[in-house]
């Protein structure tokens, strides 16, 4: 990854990202939930495996130039037409020190359209950081 320097808002510091961090909306965010029952913990895992993660699936993933979210791809990768640019974004991700959802990928359903909204005006410096900030704790569900 490379480091960037991005441009500084008006009377803001210019802000330097970390080498090796990610941040990227993955195609296919799965989950299982912690607090569900074992079984249905088990069942689910199973499902993804067989069923959605399975080897037509992630070859299918490949030959488009997407990486599923597994682990383990080395050799599949480097079979794959596209295997120098796949293995850079794979290698790059499993070496990353911390992984990052995009906003919208990470948050609360009920604060989507605000973030979109609030985002395009704090991008076109219609509001503030600040006031960007103010918004989004507004729309904070109740615990």
């Amino acid at each position: 990854m490379r480091h960037r320097q991005s441009e500084a808002r008006p009377g803001a510091e210019a802000q330097h990202s970390a080498p090796g961090r990610c941040c990227a909306c993955p195609a296919s965010p799965y989950s299982v939930s912690a607090a569900d029952s074992e079984e249905n913990q088990q069942a689910a895992l199973r499902y993804l495996d067989e069923h959605l993660f399975n080897e037509e699936y992630v070859d299918r993933m490949l030959e488009t130039g997407n990486i599923p979210p597994l682990q383990g791809l080395g050799e599949e990768i480097e079979q794959a037409e596209s295997s120098e640019f796949l293995g850079y974004v794979y290698d790059s991700v499993r070496q990353a020190p911390s992984f990052q959802l995009s906003w919208d990928q990470a948050v609360d359903p009920s604060q989507e359209q605000a973030l979109l909204e609030n985002l395009d005006l704090e991008f076109q410096q219609e509001i503030t950081p600040e006031q960007f900030a103010e918004n989004m704790n507004a729309t904070q569900p109740e615990a």
